[in-house]
């Protein structure tokens, strides 16, 4: 049964892939979506029988005994997904439970396919499968590979933790604070001749007060793309903070009304907020020809990594949708300094913010 090696799945799956990619490339030139449609369903089946070879793989180290093999060719590529999708490393903890979930649902899933295949080998391809050689000490040596693997991964995720969150091998995680933050009384809100910065990248632009922390969602997961993404401005004791996200919503013009009522009510039921009180909608023009629609709000909260007491917010939620990209872009703008300050903050994100 040697066509169904992994080698020659895999190099089937090529072909196909190939040839999928042809067809879908002629399609585009012709315009027709039948023929483009056949080029993405050969590249689908690329990719399944890519997998199917992986797996093959994964259940020949198995079935020959080399069960740590197996185990790492399959865990490894999620434990690297796991890794790169938790940076920066703020939780260690989570991250090895999410390591540790990974390494067990690999054995059990192998152990599964194993079953699967030998019922189609048995019922459907009427092979008898070839009797594994007995293994003294099989149970326990299983349950040593795992400790072993698990040890292995524990090393490795506490040296990526440490590499990660260790300020001194990581300074470019350790932001630095020009605005007056240091002490809850003293600290400084912007007017409107305070200096700036401004944030531009994926077709989205504003301008935040001089010295704030900029978050950028794309250095924590990496799926900031230009039709999809988020970024936030703050200062380290979040008295002021703007938010931004963005998303592709086709060319069907959305309702950004009800937008900002899914997210109020997702406030309502956040139980870290308390008193949120909701005022009535406004709209206003940019400079790109959108109408913004804004609502203000005001809630009290507690930041427990930054002080027990009990803090009032004011600010605005608000979003708007450009025609030119097809995106809807949504805002929160928060501050500790009352409602004269989350005015000066609308005026200056509305006059520089820019989708096009």
């Amino acid at each position: 049964m040697t066509q169904f090696s992994p080698k020659n799945v895999a190099l089937g799956s090529l072909v196909l892939g190939g040839a999928g990619i042809l067809i879908a490339t002629i399609g585009s030139f012709a315009g027709s979506e039948v023929i483009g449609g056949l080029g993405l369903a050969l590249l689908l089946l690329c990719f399944c029988g890519l997998y199917v070879a992986y797996l093959l793989n994964v259940l020949r180290f198995w079935e020959s005994g080399a069960e740590l093999a197996a185990i790492a060719f399959w865990t490894i590529p999620s434990l690297v997904i796991a890794a790169v999708g938790s940076l920066p490393a703020t939780n260690p903890a989570r991250f090895m439970g999410e390591c540790f979930g990974i390494l067990i649902f690999s054995v059990i899933g192998i152990l599964f396919w194993v079953w699967i295949k030998k019922l189609v080998k048995r019922h459907i391809l009427k092979v008898d499968p070839i009797p594994k050689p007995d293994t003294p000490g099989y149970p326990p040596m299983i349950l040593g590979m795992l400790a072993l693997t698990l040890a292995m991964v524990f090393v490795a995720a506490s040296v990526a933790a440490f590499v990660v969150m260790d300020p001194t091998l990581s300074p470019r995680e350790t932001p630095s604070y020009t605005t007056a933050s240091a002490a809850w009384s003293d600290y400084t809100y912007s007017t409107a001749n305070s200096p700036t910065d401004t944030y531009a990248k994926h077709g989205i632009s504003f301008s935040y007060p001089k010295g704030l922390w900029l978050y950028d969602d794309e250095s924590e997961t990496g799926w900031n793309t230009y039709d999809d993404g988020m970024v936030t401005v703050q200062d380290s004791g979040v008295h002021e903070s703007i938010m931004a996200t963005w998303w592709y919503s086709g060319t069907e013009t959305p309702e950004i009304s009800d937008a900002l009522s899914t997210w109020i009510n997702d406030l309502n039921k956040d139980p870290t907020f308390s008193n949120l009180a909701v005022g009535v909608k406004y709209t206003r023009a940019l400079d790109t020809g959108h109408t913004v629609t804004y609502i203000p709000i005001m809630y009290d909260t507690v930041y427990e990594e930054i002080s027990p007491d009990e803090v009032h917010i004011a600010g605005y939620l608000g979003g708007w949708y450009c025609d030119r990209t097809d995106r809807t872009i949504l805002f929160a703008l928060e501050t500790q300094g009352g409602t004269d300050v989350a005015d000066g903050m609308l005026a200056a994100f509305v006059a520089s913010a820019w989708c096009h």
